[in-house]
């Protein structure tokens, strides 16, 4: 067996190594199709990524025959319960993160965190999450909050 701490070592060491292929993949983008364009595709391709796994919650929460709540979608969120860290302001600790800080290319995981916003409305269309914090703006903390919207479809 082993231990919660060293599981958790070693989901940051995978989680260190995800963001820093992020980051080259979409470094050789911009680099290769100068800035606006590489932008275009990377924030494409998050936004595809964050819709393939909000539908996958989705249809798991539907599945249990539970409602597409918040509480249900932690229970049913596809990240690793280890290697994050959080308090009750937010996430504390981002194995991303600290990949793209220690680089100092915080402009490029901003690109990769927009799959939050994706992943949420994906997952349920009447939900939008308001970013309040960002480790990668110098916060102590990754915080949002839940907005519930008008005109959504709730499947």
């Amino acid at each position: 067996m082993i231990s919660e701490q060293d599981c958790a070592q070693q989901v940051r060491k995978v989680g260190n190594q995800v963001g820093l292929l992020f980051y080259h993949f979409a470094k050789t983008l911009i680099d290769e199709l100068g800035d606006a364009k590489g932008k275009e595709l990377i924030q494409k391709a998050v936004e595809s990524y964050g819709t393939e796994r909000g539908k996958a919650i989705h249809e798991r929460v539907k599945k249990a025959g539970l409602e597409l709540t918040m509480e249900n979608f932690s229970k049913f969120n596809d990240l690793p319960k280890s290697g994050w860290e959080y308090s009750d302001e937010g996430t504390i600790y981002c194995c991303y993160a600290e990949a793209w800080m220690e680089r100092g290319v915080e402009d490029i995981g901003r690109l990769y965190c927009e799959v939050d916003f994706a992943l949420l409305k994906a997952y349920n269309p009447k939900m939008r999450l308001i970013r309040m914090a960002s480790l990668l703006d110098g916060d102590p903390c990754c915080k949002g909050k839940i907005e519930f919207v008008e005109g959504g479809d709730m499947v």
